[in-house]
């Protein structure tokens, strides 16, 4: 199907989507689809289900509106030639749309942000992750990263064991001088889909800060894409 790429489908004669249907006059899959039609009457009607199925691995199309013409050729031949007043065999044509809407859409990944095991936070302490987008070819995004449980904004994140915390930070750059926030067009980081995962790095700091007391601290952050 054409638009504003190619989408790629089949027809098939069965329900298990194993057999394409094809073409006699130009003999593409072995033919098109046969069946024996018994009656007695003089006029008579018979139907059968065109399987369709879009193939899979076209992650690169870009979003739009697909469609294809289809011709479709019927020939018969009649081999009872005292029940059908006609010359016994004979053709004819038609034609049908396939058609398909491909949306802009995205998805998410992440992994998560581990320091590691440290003692007194003396100086600074670098750790990274990353989170991946999945968008449709050509869909601009933002992903934006919140606050998280503890912090009261983005410049001031905090995890969190008991009653004691510790602040840390996230940053779009290696330097971790551009702080990771949810404004678009602020403190997000852009991009473009390309049908597949594209991984940006998180680059995350613990700042050195009084030491609380011995314990496991943690803070679940929320990645949201706009698009």
């Amino acid at each position: 199907m054409i638009g504003p790429g190619a989408l790629r489908f089949q027809l098939y004669s069965d329900s298990g989507r194993t057999t394409p249907w094809g073409s006699w006059p130009l003999s593409l899959y072995g033919g098109g689809y046969t069946w024996d039609v018994s009656s007695t009457a003089s006029n008579l009607s018979a139907s059968t289900t065109v399987y369709a199925r879009i193939l899979a691995s076209q992650q690169s199309v870009p979003p739009g509106s697909y469609s294809s013409t289809m011709n479709l050729y019927f020939t018969y031949q009649n081999n009872n030639s005292t029940a059908c007043p006609f010359s016994g065999q004979g053709n004819s044509s038609t034609s049908f749309t396939a058609t398909a809407t491909v949306l802009s859409t995205c998805t998410v990944s992440a992994t998560n942000l581990n320091f590691g095991t440290v003692g007194t936070l003396t100086s600074n302490i670098d750790a990274t992750n990353s989170v991946s987008p999945t968008c449709t070819n050509g869909t601009p995004y933002n992903v934006g990263l919140d606050k998280g449980l503890y912090g009261s904004s983005v410049t001031t994140r905090q995890m969190k064991a008991g009653t004691a915390l510790i602040n840390y930070s996230l940053c779009s750059n290696p330097g971790r001088t551009a702080n990771w926030g949810g404004t678009v067009g602020v403190d997000t980081v852009a991009g473009t889909g390309t049908g597949s995962a594209q991984s940006l790095a998180v680059y995350g700091r613990i700042p050195p800060q009084t030491t609380p007391a011995p314990a496991t601290y943690s803070d679940t952050i929320v990645v949201t894409v706009t698009y």
